[in-house]
């Protein structure tokens, strides 16, 4: 019985210890927290396994995020036993996949580590970012390659118009088409770097 009490005692010693620290905490401005100056070392690590970068530091750059799923995942209280929440958080690290992010905190309080995601890979809604980018990347490269392509067709008809009109056509039919191509003094290299001496 005594040692329940005791226990009893301890709890509610360290949890009013933490509720001053936090209390205290969040009575400090903003800008106390702040250094002036801010070391941007940046640590990188290569997961072996699927090759994925993890960065531990600062958080620099830009990240397309799926802002709903983001923020719900912030909203939700981290299971620990002083009642801390995202406020408490740290960032330790971040994991990149492509386009997708992980980003791993960690609570100052309870030290228990959460990992926030930047989008939803189980969800079905949408198309996952990097198949997206990989898609958009493709679509562009084949809308390019058939307007390119369309350009020459457009070209080589306008080539043999003008052959035709001109009489330029052999003996079987066939318009010819003048092709003009600029002199030029080719490189080459064996070991050492000199021009070919012929000027072709």
């Amino acid at each position: 019985m005594a040692n329940k009490k005791n226990m009893l005692k301890r709890k509610r010693s360290t949890k009013n210890m933490v509720s001053k620290t936090l209390a205290q905490r969040r009575l400090k401005k903003p800008s106390d927290s702040l250094t002036p100056s801010h070391t941007h070392a940046l640590c990188t690590e290569i997961n072996d396994n699927n090759a994925n970068l993890d960065l531990k530091g600062p958080l620099v750059g830009r990240r397309i995020v799926d802002i709903a799923f983001f923020i719900k995942q912030i909203q939700v209280r981290h299971k620990g036993p002083f009642g801390c929440s995202f406020i408490d958080m740290e960032f330790q690290s971040e994991v990149i996949h492509g386009f997708y992010s992980i980003f791993v905190f960690k609570c100052k309080v309870c030290c228990i580590e959460s990992k926030l995601y930047l989008e939803n890979i189980q969800q079905n809604q949408y198309m996952l970012i990097n198949k997206a980018v990989v898609n958009t990347c493709q679509s562009i490269a084949k809308a390019v390659n058939e307007v390119a392509w369309d350009e020459i067709k457009k070209s080589g008809e306008e080539e043999r118009k003008l052959a035709i009109q001109y009489g330029d056509i052999d003996i079987d039919g066939v318009p010819m088409i003048t092709v003009v191509a600029d002199g030029q003094w080719s490189k080459r290299s064996y070991k050492t770097k000199y021009d070919a001496l012929s000027g072709v």
